[in-house]
């Protein structure tokens, strides 16, 4: 097992690592990859900065106990986001049921017992790669599985999609995990995401059809927004009469396909 670090680091933090796991950490100090990118020596108290830091950024990040010497190696698009997770309480709760070992070490032997490294930035194609090669390099314990492995690109099934919902309204459910709890959009706020949100149905190229009430073809639009421009209304209300029953105007029937 091998982690890299150069002895002006190391003697840093001797105080907080223990002499063995000093050992290990100069045991390789000649390879080109023996420098990490970044370094966070306390874990708790550097959270905000290690979040900041690699928002947006895609690369390879290593979570390192100080008591043990053991260590875990991840990936991620988006490192920020991605390190802030292991931060949240749903996260850990759920990590923790499903018998997450890096995670159920955080929670034994605190984040201040932690540090986190980020062995290289990487373009998000790499990124697999990448990971692999410090896996099969360094093996860490806290790894259960050993290859590499992103889920961008894939599909979650309807089965997945609906437990992953569940989740969310549940975490959601607790003011402590919801960002916008007891918060209200300012006015100009509601106006910019009905603009927006009007804008979005005005675009679609959804072919329109206007209908007598005995089902005479009256009028042909390609698109919603030549609908409303016609009526002088609102989308709301098009999309409201749209394939129903109901006249619109007490004397149009509104279809999106040919009768």
């Amino acid at each position: 097992m091998l982690l890299f670090f150069n002895s002006l680091f190391v003697r840093n933090i001797s105080n907080k690592i223990n002499k063995q796991y000093i050992r290990l950490l100069t045991s390789n100090t000649s390879n080109k990859d023996s420098n990490p990118v970044k370094f966070y020596i306390n874990a708790k108290l550097d959270k905000s900065l290690i979040i900041k830091e690699n928002k947006n950024k895609s690369g390879i990040y290593q979570w390192i106990n100080f008591v043990t010497g053991d260590f875990y190696i991840g990936s991620s698009s988006n490192l920020g986001d991605r390190l802030a997770d292991y931060y949240q309480d749903a996260y850990i709760t759920n990590a923790l049921k499903h018998n997450n070992r890096i995670v159920r070490a955080l929670n034994k032997y605190g984040y201040d017992n932690f540090g986190v490294s980020i062995l290289e930035y990487c373009d998000k194609d790499q990124l697999i790669n990448r990971e692999q090669y410090f896996i099969d390099t360094l093996t860490p314990v806290y790894n259960i599985l050993k290859k590499a492995y992103s889920s961008l690109g894939c599909k979650a099934t309807p089965e997945t999609i609906v437990k992953m919902r569940a989740a969310t309204l549940k975490r959601l459910s607790n003011k402590e995990n919801h960002p916008f709890w007891d918060k209200t959009h300012s006015e100009e706020t509601r106006n910019k995401m009905r603009l927006s949100a009007r804008n979005r149905n005005y675009n679609r190229s959804k072919p329109f059809f206007v209908y007598s009430q005995d089902y005479k073809l009256l009028y042909s639009f390609n698109t919603l927004r030549e609908t409303i421009a016609f009526f002088k209304a609102d989308h709301r209300t098009i999309v409201k009469y749209l394939d129903c029953d109901l006249l619109y105007r007490d004397k149009y029937y509104l279809k999106s396909k040919l009768l």
